[in-house]
């Protein structure tokens, strides 16, 4: 397994921020928690593929101000959903059921 552990959750660092790094061999994931949870890398480690796109060292503050432009934002709008309401176009869209 080329040193992953199947099914682990390791705490990390992306490029200089903290991550957490999620192994499920052959797969990789990265989220990065404080830019709203954003799964910045999502890799096959076995046969080296990289799904999405990442941002190197270089780019990390390209990424801070495009954040879109790397990785998939996990929780869209990014990161936590006030009292469960989304205000869109003139619109209060509620997540809770009643």
């Amino acid at each position: 397994m080329k040193g992953l552990v199947a099914n682990q959750a390791v705490d990390t660092t992306f490029n200089g921020f903290n991550a957490i790094e999620l192994n499920c061999f052959p797969y990789q994931a990265v989220i990065l928690p404080e830019f709203g949870g954003n799964l910045i890398a999502f890799r096959n480690v076995d046969r080296g593929y990289c799904f999405l796109r990442e941002p190197s060292a270089e780019e990390m503050d390209d990424f801070q101000v495009n954040p879109f432009l790397y990785g998939i934002p996990v929780l869209f709008p990014p990161n936590r959903i006030e009292n469960g309401k989304i205000h869109i176009c003139w619109k209060t869209i509620s997540i809770f059921y009643k």
